[in-house]
């Protein structure tokens, strides 16, 4: 092979590499997703849902209600867990100190659920499921 042969099989490897890693500038249409996908409201309820990766959103307000709505989720599982396990106990000081557990969650759940519905990521209204 000559260096010609050499040179141009060097270059045709080097852009398919380029251009399997960035195959065609972004479109309006996935510019506009990625926006939408980094809007803060929707970091907030993909953390309810169980996300757990912020992923590649780096707004401050996006993290804010990320990390909102992670609390919320892990505060009403923590909640719920507690619930079952009150109702699976027998032993009094455990219960006791469940009840007193749960009591401090609620009001945790009314603090986190009220900066959300002021930040107006939950509706004010009491049909929510807290």
């Amino acid at each position: 092979m000559t260096r010609k042969h050499l040179a141009t099989l060097l270059l045709l490897t080097l852009a398919t590499c380029v251009w399997a890693v960035n195959p065609e500038p972004q479109t309006v249409s996935e510019a506009e997703g990625d926006q939408a996908w980094c809007q803060p409201e929707a970091g907030f309820q993909r953390a309810l849902a169980g996300e757990e990766q912020v992923g590649p959103c780096q707004g401050r307000d996006f993290r804010v209600d990320f990390e909102l709505g992670r609390n919320l989720r892990n505060l009403r599982e923590e909640r719920a867990a507690l619930q079952q396990a009150l109702a699976d106990v027998a032993e009094p000081a455990t219960i006791q100190a469940q009840r007193a557990r749960l009591r401090v969650l609620e009001r945790e759940l009314q603090q986190v659920e009220g900066l959300a519905r002021i930040r107006g990521l939950l509706p004010l209204d009491d049909d929510v499921e807290s």
